[in-house]
């Protein structure tokens, strides 16, 4: 429901159309053609209360309903924020509806990033994680249930991941939205769900058919003008539907997928795929793409092609052994199956895993009991899909979730084993750092990679910034050259992502005569200006001379004699001892680098006590 203020349209001059009016498409069922067993319901699937009535009209005599003529794309104001009744209206998720066959086009795949970067203004992420598995017939055992929730919440959480889901409030997807729910941080966790239009129960709530230049139509659209399009849906028992699915209400956004058709299941997949790779080239850095994942939990046949679907396209899935119907099957198969020796289409050697004659009969046994009401055709189905999931041995993962602090563990074994081979593996290394999972860097990635100056000078520069001193020295010790690494630059550009609270920070700011609210863009010069200020005259930096400063610019890319040294004052600036040490013993010059951090340590010191007194103080008053 839309409440709206009634207005008078007459007077005014057309207005500009929203951005998502303008540029996003749905498709609709303008014509309602009887089904020939059934005169309350269309042919695309729906009855005639579900047509839009201001876009619908009933097919004359003998007209057979094709959906090429009878489907057309239309664009309207299905969009803006979902307001859940039965919540309490905290947490409002962004929606919009689309068409199917959205991303067909290259203009289309730009404007769908757009969307999701500008207007909705997401973060770029480190990881995507799409979860599949089962929906009304989802069972899976509790403990599983919980172990996962608060594996997935915390994997996410760490990476910056985005989660995907089919975004109703059943089965894998309510799962999920539990997950990320069932946490402090979950308003941060990123997690999009991918529905079918047609399968929402109460989704003429999302949305209005309004006709133009009426007076509702300009409300709305003032509205959505000023991003204020807020619909209020209901889930609880407010449909007087059989069919369909709610919208789970802790996803934080929706992608409504509509082809015109209605009660028809899956309508989203492909457009899920294209988004999910498409987003995935979009984060690439260095030729490196963006590490996806696709987890499979209980699940249906549909559940299988869709991870194999993942799979075929070169993405790693994990199978959450234990819960239920086709995680199982795969669980099952994969322990039966052997390993063995095979070809790639370039000639190379792989490993991909086989059953024999007697493990096969098994399989099917296995499929009979998790799958008892599938017609035979659809057996064989799953049969085969199993067969082709396990030729890909390096890509597909089985995991026995016993533990919930382990969940992070097994999905980042999981992305470096599909990632060993070429550029993925500076991806893994990437994952392995921000995960802080040296094991899995010495004995998964090391062995299996050849990383290149640029690529260990970028994974350097990364565990310095997230403080993560076994890499540094792991990295170090790959044979990084600190000269070609340190460049006047990327110092500078090191100190410019300083936490706000550390010690130094205000310091760095007046130095800098950064003002309250601005940006602070530190410069070597001010760098210099600061350690000078700190060892009370005892110290000279060449940051601060004249002919530095004149030449700032011309030598960015200039290296440095000492360049550990250099890296000794970061550390000990930004409060990473165990870092300061590392660097300290590679030095050129330890005695007289110790003094000088030591003299910067006993700054900070009376820094924080400082602040402590002063804290004191106000508590007292």
């Amino acid at each position: 429901m839309f409440t709206f203020t009634p207005s008078s349209g007459s007077d005014r001059k057309r207005p500009d159309q929203p951005w998502i009016n303008r540029f996003i498409h749905y498709k609709v069922c303008t014509t309602f053609v009887k089904k020939a067993n059934n005169n309350t319901e269309c042919c695309c699937g729906g009855d005639f209360s579900e047509h839009e009535p201001s876009r619908v009209h009933k097919a004359s005599s003998g007209e057979v309903w094709y959906k090429e003529e009878h489907i057309q794309k239309m664009k309207g104001f299905h969009f803006g924020k979902i307001k859940f009744v039965e919540e309490d209206g905290t947490h409002q998720p962004e929606f919009v509806r689309i068409a199917n066959d959205f991303m067909d086009k290259k203009t289309s795949e730009r404007r769908i990033m757009e969307l999701l970067e500008t207007k909705w203004k997401l973060k770029r992420p480190n990881l995507l994680i799409s979860v599949t598995g089962g929906a009304q017939e989802f069972v899976c055992p509790p403990e599983i249930e919980k172990r996962f929730k608060r594996g997935l919440a915390r994997a996410a959480k760490s990476t910056d991941a985005w989660i995907f889901t089919g975004g109703t409030n059943t089965g894998v997807m309510k799962l999920v939205g539990e997950a990320v729910r069932g946490t402090s941080f979950g308003s941060q966790i990123i997690t999009i769900g991918m529905a079918t239009w047609g399968i929402i129960k109460n989704r003429e709530q999302l949305g209005t058919t309004a006709k133009v230049h009426t007076a509702e139509w300009y409300n709305i659209l003032e509205q959505a003008k000023a991003n204020k399009l807020i619909w209020e849906y209901a889930t609880k028992a407010s449909s007087n539907k059989k069919r369909g699915a709610y919208l789970d209400p802790n996803h934080t956004h929706f992608l409504l997928v509509d082809d015109g058709t209605q009660y028809n299941y899956g309508v989203e997949i492909d457009l899920r795929a294209k988004l999910e790779q498409k987003i995935s080239e979009r984060y690439s850095e260095g030729g490196v793409t963006l590490p996806q994942i696709c987890i499979l939990v209980e699940g249906g046949p549909n559940s299988i092609k869709t991870l194999l679907e993942t799979i075929k396209l070169g993405n790693p899935g994990l199978v959450i052994a234990g819960s239920g119907r086709a995680a199982d099957v795969l669980a099952e198969a994969h322990k039966l199956s052997r390993i063995e020796e095979a070809f790639d289409k370039q000639g190379a050697t792989i490993t991909v895993r086989t059953l024999s004659d007697s493990s096969r009969d098994e399989v099917y046994q296995v499929i009979g009991k998790k799958f008892p009401n599938s017609p035979p055709k659809q057996k064989e189905e799953i049969f085969n899909w199993t067969l082709e999931l396990l030729s890909h041995d390096r890509l597909l993962t089985i995991y026995q979730l016993e533990d919930s602090k382990a969940f992070d563990l097994a999905l980042l074994a999981a992305l470096i084993r599909g990632n060993a081979e070429g550029s993925s593996s500076l991806a893994s290394m990437r994952l392995a750092i921000t995960w802080n999972r040296p094991s899995l860097a010495y004995s998964l990635i090391l062995p299996n990679s050849k990383f290149s100056n640029k690529d260990k000078a970028d994974l350097l520069r990364i565990s310095i910034l997230q403080d993560k001193s076994v890499f540094i020295k792991m990295i170090l010790d790959q044979g990084v050259d600190m000269k070609y690494f340190l460049t006047q630059e990327r110092l500078s550009g090191m100190y410019n992502e300083l936490d706000e609270n550390v010690l130094c920070y205000k310091k760095f700011r007046g130095v800098a005569n950064c003002k309250e609210g601005d940006k602070l863009t530190l410069t070597l010069p001010y760098i210099g200006k600061l350690l000078e200020i700190i060892l009370e005259g005892t110290y000279k930096s060449e940051f601060t001379t004249e002919e530095f400063k004149a030449n700032v610019k011309e030598t960015k890319n200039t290296t440095f004699e000492n360049p550990y040294d250099l890296m000794v004052v970061y550390a000990v600036l930004t409060e990473s001892h165990s870092m300061a040490k590392l660097f300290w013993e590679r030095c050129k010059t330890p005695i007289a680098t110790g003094l000088i951090a030591y003299k910067i340590n006993t700054y900070l010191a009376s820094v924080q006590r400082s602040r402590l007194n002063r804290d004191e103080e106000n508590e007292r008053l």
